[in-house]
């Protein structure tokens, strides 16, 4: 059953051709999440990687260039969990993109599609470096990967559906004040 969704959602995503005004800019946290995004959504996304894969994800060095990639995102793909939490709200909320906000219908928060392992019952400082939501590290689980990647597919052809309709509202929009403008200029007998 998950195979024939992902399988629907790919093609569905893939039917629109992408030349590059129609591709989506896709920005993930972690080179494991650009890896799944690229693998999903093909020739129809731009993916671009914030940490690069050497570095702890708990501990990016949140750089002012990352800001201008996040303001041009359509997606932003996160692991969630807390994984980034120590990094990533400021650059979102610097890059004023509303798309990608908290709750925006271009933010993928890949946690979500699985369930954390390890979600702690008591947390205290007495026990170190606890995960308050579970282990964020739930790409390890390959069976994990597969549900990630359907929630990445669901997500892109979800912004790639909105904002094409978007295109054509807002063309519809001018074609109306065209109209709008030209009635004006008939003079009525």
């Amino acid at each position: 059953m998950r195979i024939m969704l992902t399988t629907t959602l790919l093609l569905a995503l893939a039917a629109v051709p992408a030349g590059a005004a129609d591709r989506l800019n896709v920005v993930a946290t972690t080179a494991d999440l650009a890896a799944i995004a690229t693998a999903v959504g093909g020739d129809a996304a731009e993916v671009t990687t914030v940490a690069r894969p050497t570095e702890d994800p708990h501990f990016v060095d949140a750089k002012p260039s990352f800001i201008r990639v996040l303001n041009q995102a359509d997606v932003l793909i996160e692991g969630g969990a807390a994984l980034e939490a120590g990094w990533l709200p400021p650059l979102v909320d610097s890059a004023r993109n509303p798309r990608i906000q908290v709750g925006g219908a271009g933010r993928i928060v890949a946690s979500d599609a699985v369930t954390l392992k390890d979600v702690p019952t008591r947390l205290d400082r007495s026990q170190g470096d606890v995960h308050p939501y579970g282990n964020p590290h739930y790409l390890l689980d390959p069976v994990n990967g597969g549900l990630v990647a359907d929630a990445i597919a669901r997500g892109l052809v979800i912004t790639h559906q909105c904002q094409r309709l978007l295109a054509q509202l807002q063309h519809h929009t001018e074609s109306m004040r065209v109209d709008y403008r030209h009635s004006r200029q008939i003079k009525y007998q």
